[in-house]
């Protein structure tokens, strides 16, 4: 779904986050422990970061979490990767 936000109107895609990020919190509250599903709310929160920048938070969040869970792990390493690239994108777009 976060590869389509950018074709949705802005009202069609508020909703489509809300919803997505009550999705993500069920997911999460299932399996707080699980390193990969933290990631893959980050990349959505990234995503939707694009249109509401104060999500980047949530992104940040969500990636430390998951480093957290696995510190020494490829994932880990490209999750970092890929939210210091998402961060420094938004800065200079901001």
């Amino acid at each position: 779904m976060t590869d389509r936000l950018d074709g949705m109107s802005e009202t069609d895609r508020m909703e489509a986050v809300d919803q997505l990020a009550h999705e993500a919190m069920l997911a999460i509250d299932a399996e707080p422990e699980n390193m990969e599903l933290n990631f893959a709310v980050a990349r959505f929160y990234r995503s939707a970061a694009e249109f509401e920048q104060d999500l980047m938070t949530q992104a940040l969040y969500y990636t430390d979490k998951g480093i957290s869970l696995g510190p020494n792990t490829a994932s880990a390493a490209l999750a970092l990767e890929h939210q210091t690239e998402a961060e420094a994108q938004l800065t200079t777009a901001g």
